[in-house]
């Protein structure tokens, strides 16, 4: 845990209490009826709920630790209960409950990031770890996609990572890891390297143009797509899944490491019906920018020429 993690945490706890003093406020100065107090409760999740760990906030609050200082649920469920204490259709034991019962989801969602991986633990073995294919890393269990993704990005910098020091990082659990918990793997694995990870453009088509490949994207991939040997790794239809998109051949396929089953390509059409919207590329300062090209073209040339190598026997 880092100092800025604790600072995150401490001002989450601020606003916390701060939104439990206004939320009282409000009960007291104003009669809130309980439907009132029931569509602020839904509208304040939902919202809350909707921008949760979405790659928006590293534009907005560009930190390593934009996964707590982005978390507004504690805040909101604080002020929520403030407001419970003076609804006049909570009556009885109901009050004390619905106010405690606030309380305690507003502890967990503090705490949430860095507790998921205690509380749903991604465990994998030591002799299941399964390392690096033609220069993907594979990912050793289920729920660990973003941090092989992570690791082969890393790799196309030339920075070394494995995906078990990136799972600490990315705060990844068996429920997966959040994009703000890839955006703070990167941050602090890449910072020594005079790189910086930013959100790449909503639109895959923009990348190349922007300099944001390679990149990693976060698809959706269903039932559809999958050959029956990689059900085991997706799971249910249309669940996210992280890849490095590696970059764009001269005819147009997009060159993927696949966490699940290594290197591949993919046509634009598969790209726009796969990609979510969000990816993260690495964008090095100005004293780093050329070598890093050089690197990273070196490496793209490697891969096509092995994926050619293999699609041509």
């Amino acid at each position: 845990m880092t100092l800025e993690t604790i600072a995150a945490l401490f001002a989450a706890a601020g606003l916390g209490l701060g939104g439990w003093a206004a939320g009282r406020r409000l009960g007291r100065q104003n009669q809130v009826s309980p439907l009132l107090f029931s569509m602020v409760v839904v509208l304040a999740l939902v919202a809350a709920w909707a921008l949760s760990g979405r790659l928006l906030w590293a534009v907005i609050l560009p930190s390593a630790e934009a996964i707590f200082w982005a978390n507004w649920m504690p805040a909101i469920l604080c002020f929520t209960a403030g407001l419970a204490t003076s609804t006049p259709g909570l009556h009885r034991w109901h009050r004390p409950a619905t106010v405690g019962l606030l309380w305690i989801l507003a502890a967990c969602f503090w705490v949430g990031p860095f507790a998921r991986p205690w509380i749903a633990p991604a465990t994998v073995l030591d002799d299941d770890w399964i390392g690096w294919r033609r220069g993907v890393c594979l990912q050793s269990h289920p729920s660990t996609c973003g941090p092989a993704s992570a690791a082969t990005l890393l790799s196309e910098h030339d920075i070394r990572s494995s995906e078990k020091d990136l799972m600490a990082t990315c705060f990844t659990s068996r429920w997966g890891t959040e994009p703000l918990g890839l955006y703070r793997g990167l941050t602090l694995a890449s910072a020594h390297a005079g790189l910086k990870p930013q959100p790449a453009s909503p639109d895959s088509r923009q990348w190349v143009h922007r300099g944001q490949v390679p990149n990693v994207a976060i698809v959706r991939l269903g039932v559809e797509d999958s050959d029956g040997s990689l059900s085991r790794w997706f799971g249910a239809a249309q669940e996210r899944h992280a890849i490095t998109v590696l970059g764009r051949t001269d005819d147009g396929l997009w060159l993927i490491g696949d966490p699940a089953i290594g290197l591949v390509s993919w046509t634009d059409a598969q790209m726009q019906k796969r990609f979510t919207g969000e990816a993260i590329c690495l964008v090095p300062d100005h004293s780093v920018r050329s070598r890093h090209r050089a690197v990273a073209g070196k490496r793209f040339e490697a891969m096509v020429s092995d994926l050619t190598s293999e699609q041509s026997r």
